[in-house]
């Protein structure tokens, strides 16, 4: 088995897939660690940090609604290979950048529209699931083998 890298602050989430439609583009957030432990100046990342990523709005669409609309994404469930069994001062498992996708929950903020000779319908669905993964940025030193 290959090593692991610890997911640290500043690395990026993305919402990759949205079920029944188009990510324009993916979603994009930044995850902040919360541990007391840190690896190239960057504090490791640890359970519930997921939760307080803040992503960027992104457009979306479907097939039965082509004029674009717009979501916000929150991860509603990690993959086995973002958690380690490795746990911090507090109890907290450590978080790995993981090969695995995680699950998403896309809330509409602007529905996407069918359009229609007498004008565009909106989508009336409140939410999508999809889902995404985590990217490393800068150095990574701090591994699992």
């Amino acid at each position: 088995m290959g090593a692991k890298n610890f997911l640290l602050t500043a690395d990026i989430a993305k919402g990759t897939t949205i079920q029944g439609g188009t990510l324009i583009p993916f979603a994009m957030g930044i995850i902040n660690g919360s541990s007391n432990c840190s690896d190239t100046m960057r504090t490791v990342c640890v359970e519930g940090d997921e939760k307080n990523i803040i992503f960027a709005p992104c457009g979306y669409m479907t097939p039965a609604y082509p004029i674009p609309g717009m979501v916000l994404c929150k991860i509603t469930k990690l993959h086995s290979s973002h958690i380690s069994e490795i746990a911090t001062d507090d109890g907290k498992k450590i978080l790995y950048v993981g090969s695995g996708s995680f699950e998403t929950e896309y809330q509409v903020i602007a529905p996407a529209q069918q359009p229609t000779p007498t004008g565009p319908i909106p989508d009336t669905k409140p939410k999508y699931t999809g889902t995404g993964s985590f990217t490393e940025t800068g150095p990574h030193t701090c591994e699992e083998k």
